[in-house]
């Protein structure tokens, strides 16, 4: 008996002989699609996990309790700045209206100026943090002409607080 499985299909010897050759070739191509399957997936799952990322992280960013926190955020930090500015206010019109004429109202002047100049960094600071947070955002509540139904201009919280106070 031979070995041969296809000998009951009574092919001629040629039959044979490429038949083999034929089996041989499709051996060589899938070891070669197996491989070439396996450099695509190598390549292609980094990508599809970069986008999923991504996804992610636009869908954290947008999520309305995100949002809320910002909001608060820049709305706690733009109230800072208003009474940081409030109290420059209150600390000029002091030093206007003191008196200079005895040696304990110079020393008070000069640690007001001294608080002043503390309040003025403070202010600044603060200026500079909004400033460098709210260039790294664009939301809707930044924008004055763009609140939604409901908010007023009030709501809206500025793009940035300028001019910083350089001199007394």
């Amino acid at each position: 008996m031979n070995n041969y499985p296809f000998r009951s299909l009574k092919l001629r010897p040629l039959d044979e002989r490429l038949f083999l050759k034929k089996v041989k070739n499709m051996k060589t191509f899938s070891k070669f699609s197996i491989a070439a399957i396996i450099l695509i997936f190598i390549v292609v799952t980094p990508i599809f996990r970069y986008c999923n990322k991504a996804k992610n992280v636009v869908l954290e960013q947008i999520e309305p309790n995100r949002m809320l926190k910002n909001y608060e955020y820049f709305k706690n930090l733009a109230a800072a700045i208003d009474k940081k500015y409030a109290d420059i206010s209150v600390y000029n019109s002091l030093i206007s209206d003191a008196d200079k004429s005895s040696k304990e109202d110079r020393d008070a002047l000069r640690q007001r100026q001294n608080e002043l100049l503390g309040i003025i960094s403070m202010y600044n600071n603060l200026c500079a943090e909004y400033n460098a947070a709210m260039a790294k955002i664009n939301y809707a509540f930044c924008n004055v002409g763009k609140m939604p139904d409901g908010l007023t201009a009030f709501d809206a919280l500025p793009r940035e607080f300028k001019p910083y106070i350089t001199k007394l």
